[in-house]
């Protein structure tokens, strides 16, 4: 029996590398996709600089500078110990002693600071809706390098105590291993491969997602970068057209039209928002039920910008809300929260999050408790409880969104309430008080507003 082919990675980060390589089409031309040999540290344009009598890293950086298309004058290695400061100079180019004598980390690295170097010289217009912390480590593998980015995304650290000797892995790329080996799988599918010998080289964290991947695309063709065709989801502001392509959608297309729409919201008023988004609206409830949890959890914050809901999916929420993956219960209450009616949400269903472990969960059940008003008055004791839990942490934020919403359900005066509960505990007392003076004048000044006499 055959298992079905899936992606081996989620489907939110599936679409950020099609994203990116899509941008990366768009910026710089699909030649590199098919001209650019995929290159290792066994390759001859790499030994001319790195033998085994040792690395020229002035050379790498020539070599380098020349063969990424674009201006990469100017630049210096500096080599330093790891902990030594270095300026925040484009120009230079810190490398430690130990990268210097390891040819992965050194072209990996090189070649990821070049490209973040032309990055930041790019009009910011240029750069909407990429992540270029992300966009720099994917930019040397449309040219060839990914095999060394995805061999140095994590770095192996030695240190000992006494006689014990320890060892840890850490993140030395923006992006995950499996991420380069999947980008890397969709330029050997765009150019029709069938020899990749070059992946023999990559680490397994990265050859077995790049197998996995090229497996599904070939299998599947589901896949929005492609150099023949334009996508007609990135950078497309026709919100119809978008939600008129969802309902046949693959799951990772789903997602990139959902994300497309959040996008395009970000461009109009709130009010033009929610009329924009109102095709969508007989689909949601499908959307919110998605198995795929990036779906549900993006078609949650696109819930957020409509002004009113239907009963189908306010339903639909609460069942995300009971959710196992804490991300979508985090998702779900925060836009039930949000949009819904009196009569849609009933105050006491909020009860149990206000008692969570994950605060960012209080924080979103406070939100909806300042949403119901003094509906929600017999929920203070509820409120009290967390704001305990909050008091004498460095969770202050959260600590003035609480005393907040105590403040809004309690008709705008919570000072009683608070002294009779903090009676013995004079110190948590006054951290209470603050932020409930802290919300009055910083958070909410359009109801506490400084000219205004303060309530309480």
């Amino acid at each position: 029996m055959l298992l079905p082919t899936r992606f081996p990675i989620t489907t939110a980060e599936k679409v950020e590398i099609e994203y990116h390589l899509d941008w990366m089409l768009r910026h710089f031309g699909a030649e590199p996709v098919y001209k650019a040999e995929t290159l290792t540290s066994r390759s001859p344009e790499i030994r001319k600089f790195a033998s085994p009598a040792g690395i020229d890293c002035d050379a790498a950086l020539d070599w380098l500078a020349d063969y990424l298309p674009f201006d990469n004058s100017g630049c210096e290695l500096l080599i330093m110990g790891e902990d030594e400061y270095c300026p925040d100079d484009p120009d230079i180019i810190k490398i430690t002693p130990h990268e210097a004598a390891d040819i992965e980390e050194l072209v990996a690295h090189i070649a990821c600071h070049l490209s973040g170097r032309y990055l930041r010289r790019l009009p910011a217009t240029e750069l909407e809706r990429t992540i270029p912390l992300r966009l720099k480590d994917f930019v040397p593998v449309y040219f060839g390098l990914g095999v060394f980015c995805a061999n140095t995304s994590l770095k192996l650290s030695q240190y000992s105590v006494g006689e014990s000797h320890y060892h840890q892995y850490r993140k030395s790329r923006a992006v995950e291993a499996r991420s380069f080996g999947a980008a890397l799988a969709y330029l050997a599918w765009e150019r029709n491969d069938r020899h990749v010998s070059w992946a023999r080289s990559l680490r397994p964290d990265a050859r077995v997602p790049f197998r996995q991947t090229l497996r599904y695309l070939r299998k599947t063709n589901d896949s929005l970068f492609n150099t023949r065709i334009a996508t007609a989801v990135f950078a497309n502001e026709n919100d119809v057209q978008l939600i008129s392509l969802l309902e046949q959608a693959t799951p990772s297309v789903q997602f990139a039209i959902l994300q497309q729409l959040f996008f395009n919201t970000l461009e109009v008023s709130p009010r033009t928002t929610s009329q924009r988004l109102g095709p969508l609206l007989p689909q949601l409830p499908m959307l919110l039920r998605s198995s795929d949890k990036d779906i549900c959890k993006m078609a949650c914050h696109l819930a957020g910008h409509v002004d009113r809901l239907d009963d189908p999916a306010i339903t639909a929420l609460k069942e995300l809300m009971a959710d196992r993956d804490p991300e979508v219960r985090m998702a779900a209450l925060a836009t039930i929260s949000l949009v819904a009616a009196p009569e849609q949400l009933n105050p006491w269903e909020l009860r149990s999050f206000l008692h969570d472990s994950d605060m960012r969960l209080v924080n979103a059940a406070a939100l909806g408790l300042v949403q119901r008003g003094q509906q929600a008055e017999e929920l203070s004791p509820d409120l009290l409880t967390a704001i305990r839990r909050l008091a004498g942490s460095d969770l202050n934020d959260l600590l003035v969104h609480v005393c907040g919403a105590l403040t809004i359900i309690c008709g705008g005066d919570p000072d009683q309430q608070l002294q009779s509960y903090f009676n013995k505990d004079p110190d948590l007392l006054e951290e209470a008080l603050q932020a409930v003076q802290t919300w009055r004048e910083v958070a909410h000044p359009e109801i506490f507003g400084e000219d205004q006499d303060l309530p309480g």
